[in-house]
């Protein structure tokens, strides 16, 4: 009883800050390091009825407590039975009540729905039936094309942008790229212009700015419209940022076609960016200058911490400003936080919004930010940057405060305008070009190839996004989609915003945003013949921009011949396969060509989770034709899966084969090739006590680790080794051996029965660039050894603590 108050309690507070009830699904990816920040959000939402529940629920726990053991006492008697005979039917009462509430009352339903039957109905929901036929596949530039909608034409707009684009690709300039956190186009502006009220600064600019008022984000949360906005609207769809995220991406983006350009570039955001493997993703994009609250000393971060999420923004203005110094023409990217739940401005800044509740909150960050964004083009003009320096402005995506849809709070749980629809503000300090608002149905796939056309740099083919200030732009459909329960899809198609179910294609929503702005009537029921067309769209890009992005990921070789199809949206259940190795707290690391008799590898599957936990059987064949077979549960909500095989050892050499049935339906089949000659990483069969492996790299906290073959002067490296667990506690000496052969060395307590365990680099400044090897030793005798590079030019993920940056 006191385990479903106290999910009762917390499920109030979840539904007060997201406008859902919790669900599983919410608790995908937070690891130990996330708690801090995600505690700042929780506690903004306590209120006196989550104290209340919270208080009742330790009340009647220690009731319960101090009731077994007088129960449990010797000469107990039935005095202490009664209490629990009475207090049992009350609790029961209650829970009724909160039932009966919720059939009333729709919000009612969602806030008092007890957390603990949620996740047992989530393990066991039964499985629907699939959307229509995917199997018609279509190439982009017909999914892409207008089906039903009407292109917004104006012919005249479109000349004063081309004509502004040649005053734009006169000369190079400064590139300052900003973009806000969970502000869009709803948020910002009204009437094509940002907001007198909320963004007096960003009003202030409207005679020297184009605005794109009516782009379109491709998910209604942070990492996946970063990914999309930084690419060209390559991202993630089906995928996971949890797996994907950890190969660099060698597409074209903003970072590396600045770079190649010769422009210097740097990346400085005052949120922390170690969620969803975002961090990873922004290093190795190969900005010059990264700072993050991981770039400051602990003590530091608490000095200028704003909120949970990340630092007092004018910090990383003045440092941005200070890098921007003499580096002209530079490409500087700015990440802002203030505008994430909780929300709220620095205690010392004074805004004109004094309410207490969250949207007032919300504004007041806004015009925060927008001081930030002042005091930051003032510092520009002082040192002369003003003549030959662009500013674009854009939204990772909206957020909603429940005023146009009910429950709709936050971000990432609707797909309504207030969510998805976002903006592009370019802003020319030269006051050269003729300012201009356009509503331009676009969509922020066109980020990236706008910048880079205002700069004379072409994107490359394949790219996503078009220019905006091209002649030959051409309106398209534009795809979105959110994984939040449940998950749903949806697109805009000229004037028409069409949302549906993407498990099953039910609750399909249609809306005419010329006449209906703000999704208020649903006109699905009278255009049925749209919803199987539309499907059939949705379907080929979420699979065609997962398979553009991952094709682009170094390392990343594990595609397999089948993949995704479109067809197989339909089926949830395993759609890649591969042979490789995975180690606790790595990567997986697929494992080319032949396999050791004695190698320890695993079977890496991924696809779409099943909607219920599904028993699938791994069929072995031999060499000789023998088959073994093991049995592994794919729980609801598993979309990577790997199984490490007990297989009869060693292994006969020859051609294997395993094969994924469903039932008697087979899934996937991988050959592979045991041989003797294959290199051995790891065998199953060594049960001697030591360490077998080692590598070098970084260790986020709550985070796996991150192998890395070059690694920055100034980062926090760490080392990490595998083995089969010691009987006793042994202490090892990990020696740094720099490129002059001088060395430091640190010992370190590996306990009994560890098989891994990490230790950080001690330093006392930046590493010197060179050729290092780290080696382990125990009781004066070489254990293991790794070489590694330290170079300037490789991506900076953990600054060391407390060093400066310039």
């Amino acid at each position: 009883m006191t385990l479903l108050l106290l999910l009762y309690a917390t499920n109030n507070v979840y539904f007060a800050i997201s406008g859902q009830p919790f669900s599983l699904s919410a608790t995908e990816g937070v690891g130990i390091s996330d708690i801090g920040r995600y505690w700042g959000s929780f506690a903004a939402e306590l209120g006196v009825l989550q104290y209340l529940d919270y208080g009742l629920a330790l009340a009647i726990g220690a009731f319960l407590f101090w009731l077994a053991s007088r129960l449990a006492a010797p000469g107990s008697t039935r005095f202490y039975r009664a209490p629990i005979y009475i207090a049992i039917p009350l609790l029961l009462l209650t829970f009724v009540g909160y039932g009966l509430a919720g059939k009333a009352d729709g919000r009612a339903e969602a806030l008092t729905r007890n957390p603990l039957l949620v996740l047992v109905t989530e393990f066991g929901a039964e499985a629907k039936e699939g959307p229509p036929s995917l199997v018609n596949v279509m190439p982009p530039e017909k999914f892409y094309g207008l089906a039903h909608g009407t292109e917004l034409a104006d012919p005249g707009a479109r000349s004063i942008l081309a004509k502004n684009l040649e005053i734009l690709q006169k000369r190079e300039r400064n590139v300052v790229f900003v973009i806000l956190e969970s502000v869009g186009s709803r948020q910002l502006l009204e009437n094509g212009l940002p907001r007198a009220d909320i963004a007096p600064f960003l009003h202030s600019q409207a005679g020297n700015s184009i605005v794109f008022d009516n782009l379109t984000t491709v998910f209604p949360g942070s990492t996946r419209s970063h990914v999309a906005i930084t690419t060209g609207g390559r991202t993630i769809t089906w995928g996971s940022v949890y797996s994907e995220l950890l190969y660099p991406f060698r597409g074209q983006t903003l970072v590396s076609a600045f770079r190649e350009a010769g422009r210097p570039t740097a990346l400085y955001s005052a949120g922390g960016l170690d969620f969803e493997n975002l961090n990873i993703f922004y290093a190795d994009l190969g900005f010059d200058q990264t700072f993050n609250p991981d770039s400051l000393s602990a003590d530091e971060v608490a000095k200028y911490r704003t909120h949970s999420w990340g630092l007092d923004e004018r910090l990383v203005a003045d440092r941005a400003l200070k890098w921007a110094s003499g580096r002209e023409p530079f490409f500087l990217t700015l990440l802002n936080v203030i505008t994430h739940h909780p929300y709220g401005a620095p205690a010392d800044y004074q805004s004109p919004f004094a309410g207490g509740d969250n949207f007032d909150k919300y504004r007041s960050a806004v015009h925060f930010t927008d001081s930030v964004l002042r005091t930051m083009v003032e510092g520009l003009k002082s040192r002369g940057f003003a003549k030959d320096t662009l500013l674009f402005i854009v939204g990772d995506h909206g957020e909603a405060f429940g005023d146009k849809h009910a429950n709709n709070l936050l971000h990432n749980n609707f797909l309504y305008e207030e969510n998805v629809r976002d903006f592009l503000m370019v802003i020319d300090l030269s006051g050269e070009i003729e300012p201009l608002s356009l509503p331009v149905r676009g969509s922020v796939a066109d980020v990236m190839p706008t910048i880079l056309d205002t700069q004379g740099i072409d994107a490359e083919q394949g790219v996503i996004g078009q220019s905006l200030f091209s002649r030959d732009y051409a309106e398209r459909i534009a795809f979105f989609h959110k994984n939040s329960e449940p998950e749903k899809w949806g697109l805009r198609d000229g004037q028409w915003k069409f949302i549906v179910d993407k498990a099953d294609s039910a609750n399909p929503e249609l809306y005419d945003l010329d006449n209906d702005p703000h999704e208020q009537t649903n006109l699905a029921a009278k255009f049925p013949e749209r919803i199987a067309d539309y499907v059939i769209r949705l379907g080929n890009w979420y699979v065609q921009t997962n398979d553009a992005f991952v094709s682009r990921l170094e390392g990343y070789d594990y595609k397999s011949s089948q993949g995704m199809t479109v067809a197989g949206l339909s089926e949830p259940g395993p759609k890649r396969i591969a042979i490789g190795s995975k180690n606790d707290h790595l990567p997986f690391v697929p494992l080319e060509g032949n396999i050791n008799p004695e190698e320890d590898f695993v079977v890496w599957t991924n696809g779409p989770a099943y909607p219920q936990t599904r028993n699938i059987e791994y069929r072995f064949t031999d060499p000789s034709g023998a088959k073994q077979s093991i049995y592994m549960d794919h729980t609801r909500e598993w979309s990577t899966v790997w199984l490490r095989p007990s297989l009869d050892a060693p292994r006969a050499e020859g051609d294997w084969m395993v094969e994924l049935y469903d039932g008697d339906l087979k899934i996937l089949e991988k050959p592979f090739t045991v041989s003797r000659g294959a290199p051995l990483r790891w065998s199953f069969m060594d049960k001697t006590p030591g360490i077998r492996a080692i590598n070098v790299g970084v260790k986020p906290e709550g985070e796996d680790f991150h192998i890395l073959q070059d690694i920055n002067p100034r980062e926090s490296a760490a080392v990490i080794v595998h083995g089969v667990p010691f009987e006793k506690d042994r202490m090892l000496e990990y020696l740094w051996i720099a490129p002059d052969d001088t060395y430091s060395a640190y010992t370190f307590a590996q306990k009994a029965g560890w098989d891994t365990s990490w230790t950080f680099r001690k330093p006392d400044g930046p590493m010197v660039p060179g050729k290092w090897r780290v080696e382990v030793w125990m009781d004066g005798d070489f254990l293991i050894g790794k070489d590694f590079r330290v170079s300037a030019d490789a991506p900076l993920f953990l600054p060391i603590g407390g060093l400066a940056l310039n």
